[in-house]
């Protein structure tokens, strides 16, 4: 990871990774090589070794961080991005007592939903940060987290009507990638950069489900488990509104 961001942030002083306008496709053919190269040489040290760093293994176990400050990250939104979660906890609710499901809508319950919704946020905020321009379109941030707040509620609505939404998942990494999955094929910018692959029958005659390409899914997940304690312990400091702007993603040392 520590090579890969010297190669993305070569020209900036602060080694900020980014994907730069145009570059997603050579970036996605690059990481692919990269990441099977390193794994060929940790395959050599076995199994053992391996089974608790897989990349997706690595951001769940690193789940644990934004669910101990979520205030924190919860604060962070409201200051930089002016979301109420306060009135979004209303909107949810709503959403969760005219489902099939109206029980959902207690406090108790409510309130995972709330948290989950800040989790996806923070994955939403990290694919952003680095993708900033996917297309020739210039985005605007707080447009952008509009739509996925917005694909965050139609996604929770299918979902429970189509009786596929389970609460006692949410605390896993896997709900999380569906929803920005969602987000990733609806947003009018993101939709047309090739990130999300499947929604169609295969050669095969299967159908394959929407999801994120498999080598752009590796390296969120390895960026998320190496910069999250980073980004959390600098935003547990803040406590005064700020301008809005990216969050800087600064991996640690790997």
């Amino acid at each position: 990871m520590k090579k890969l961001i010297q190669k993305q942030a070569k020209d900036d002083s602060n080694q900020v990774l980014l994907i730069r306008p145009g570059k997603l496709k050579a970036f996605k053919s690059y990481f692919a090589v990269m990441w099977k190269e390193t794994q060929t040489k940790h395959n050599k040290r076995g199994p053992k070794h391996d089974r608790y760093t897989t990349p997706s293994i690595m951001a769940s176990l690193e789940l644990k961080v934004i669910n101990t400050h979520m205030d924190s990250w919860q604060q962070v939104y409201e200051n930089r991005l002016g979301i109420d979660f306060r009135q979004l906890e209303q909107r949810i609710k709503k959403i969760l007592a005219d489902s099939p499901s109206p029980r959902l809508a207690a406090l108790g319950e409510r309130s995972k939903v709330m948290k989950f919704l800040t989790r996806y946020l923070v994955f939403v905020d990290m694919i952003i940060t680095i993708l900033p321009q996917p297309t020739a379109t210039i985005l605007k941030r707080p447009e952008t987290f509009r739509t996925a707040l917005n694909c965050f509620e139609n996604n929770t609505e299918e979902l429970l009507h189509g009786k596929k939404f389970k609460m006692a998942t949410l605390r896993k990494i896997t709900p999380i990638w569906q929803y920005v999955t969602y987000w990733l094929s609806k947003d009018p910018n993101y939709s047309k950069a090739n990130i999300v692959e499947g929604g169609k029958l295969s050669a095969g005659g299967r159908y394959k489900n929407l999801d994120i390409n498999a080598d752009l899914k590796t390296f969120f997940g390895l960026v998320f488990a190496h910069s999250i304690k980073t980004l959390t312990e600098r935003n547990s400091k803040l406590s005064e509104p700020f301008p809005a702007e990216p969050i800087e993603v600064k991996l640690e040392d790997s």
